[in-house]
């Protein structure tokens, strides 16, 4: 009846419909439609007399073929913000355990689904998009191949301005969109890159300060008129240890568009 319906001025004695239905008991497979028109031409027979031809209806087919997937995309937009902290209402547990809790039960609900589709590599597939400006992705991918180390991403230095590092001995230089420590008074760190890493890197504290054993000078305070020391104290030299001063705890933003929207390497 659908098909009819939209035949519009042709009729339906001229047509024929074949549908060729999936065979998949699970869903998805190849869902085949054909449709053949006897035509009757007007001005053709005329056209072919005066030729001395003849001419006949003519037949017309074509097929379209449509792969059904029983596929699903999945986008769990998760708060992971500091108010995911607090109790949850009416709960003695934590907004972001629950949270999570609800989640892989959506993931394992789904998932056991999709373990009935067998012609489809992939049936189910989800996606976790962060509700905040920065998601945890952990310490220990500081150096991952997908992080961005080399401080190429548009956004990576937009709260720095290295240019301001411009001492005869200690500057910074641009070269193919990485900047580097350059000058003698980098010393050990000249050639390195400059990046938000290399900040967490160059932030020390001192943790230790040793004194120096014989290290002891007597230093005058006031001299009398003769010239000796009427009062003094005495001196030192230390030894400083350094540390890190902070770490980064694992937290990246968002990509910057249209990497933002999509799962491509930057």
């Amino acid at each position: 009846n659908f098909f009819e319906a939209n035949l519009s001025h042709v009729s339906p004695a001229d047509t024929t419909l074949s549908v060729t239905l999936p065979n998949n008991n699970s869903g998805g497979g190849t869902l085949k439609l054909c449709a053949n028109l006897r035509y009757h031409p007007f001005f053709l027979p005329a056209a072919a007399m005066l030729i001395g031809r003849t001419a006949s209806d003519r037949s017309l087919a074509a097929c379209s073929e449509v792969r059904l997937k029983n596929t699903l995309e999945v986008a769990l937009v998760l708060d992971n913000s500091g108010s995911m902290s607090n109790l949850g209402t009416g709960a003695g547990q934590k907004r972001i355990d629950l949270l999570k809790q609800a989640a892989k039960q959506l993931v394992d609900t789904l998932a056991q689904q999709a373990a009935a589709i067998k012609q489809i590599d992939k049936p189910v597939q989800f996606s976790i998009v962060p509700f905040a400006a920065s998601v945890n992705v952990g310490t220990q991918n500081d150096n991952a191949s997908w992080m961005d180390t080399y401080g190429l991403s548009p956004v990576h230095h937009e709260n720095f301005d290295w240019t301001t590092l411009n001492a005869t001995n200690k500057y910074a230089q641009k070269f193919n969109g990485i900047w580097y420590k350059k000058g003698s008074d980098w010393g050990e760190q000249e050639g390195q890159m400059l990046t938000r890493f290399s900040l967490y890197r160059d932030m020390k504290v001192v943790t230790s300060h040793e004194r120096i054993v014989g290290s002891k000078r007597v230093v005058c305070d006031e001299y009398r008129s003769n010239h000796t020391c009427k009062r003094s104290h005495d001196e030192y030299d230390y030894n400083d240890t350094y540390g890190p001063f902070a770490s980064w705890q694992g937290c990246v933003e968002d990509r910057p568009y249209p990497y933002n929207v999509n799962d491509a390497p930057a």
